[in-house]
């Protein structure tokens, strides 16, 4: 049987965990910040933050889809390029999340457009940009999925593993030393099918 004290923490969790999301939603970053730090603190409270982090990693991010039919290691300005290309897809989601199931961008089943025309399972790439406002600290930017991927902070590379074979999980990190808006650009590719791709922010000072 729960003590009183666990219950009462478990409740408390749920609240600060919809305070999180009721506020990054609402535009209040820092209130959404603040919620998450007492969440992190609480005994209990491990199974529910990769849902928070998942609320502070939405956006409205612009993402592309395109064949790869350049390179992305041996020319990667051209290779960005097929972003812009009439062959490339593009939608609007809110969180980059996405479980390819091993059959590429086609597979996600977005919009009819993408499930058409969209690339299959291999040798393909996206770029992805948002605007997110971020709140003074530290944070962690993690990346999970096969293939290669770069994420940019305001045009500056703070996550990079740019190889066909880098490993599935990758980490980079980044201070915003004033509140306010950054530019996110998170470039992905793949050349053997993958499972999925996840883009995550985590705050790393939890004071």
């Amino acid at each position: 049987m729960s003590s009183p004290a666990l219950v009462g923490d478990k409740r408390r969790a749920l609240e600060l965990l919809n305070t999180v999301h009721d506020s990054w939603e609402g535009g209040q970053p820092e209130a959404a910040l603040t919620a998450f730090r007492e969440l992190a603190h609480l005994s209990g409270s491990t199974a529910l933050l990769p849902y928070a982090y998942n609320y502070l990693s939405r956006a409205r991010w612009s993402v592309s889809w395109f064949a790869s039919r350049t390179d992305p290691l041996g020319d990667l300005t051209a290779w960005r390029a097929l972003a812009h290309e009439p062959e490339a897809v593009n939608a609007t989601i809110r969180a980059l999340m996405l479980p390819y199931q091993s059959g590429g961008p086609k597979a996600l089943n977005l919009n009819p457009e993408l499930t058409e025309r969209g690339p299959g399972a291999d040798h393909y790439g996206m770029i992805a940009t948002a605007k997110i406002n971020l709140p003074v600290g530290k944070w962690r930017f993690h990346v999970s999925g096969g293939g290669g991927v770069r994420v940019l902070a305001d045009g500056k590379t703070v996550l990079e593993n740019w190889t066909a074979d880098a490993p599935a999980e990758k980490f980079g990190n980044f201070e915003t030393k004033t509140a306010g808006e950054v530019e996110l650009t998170v470039e992905h590719f793949v050349v053997t099918p993958i499972p999925g791709f996840q883009f995550l922010i985590e705050p790393v000072d939890r004071q």
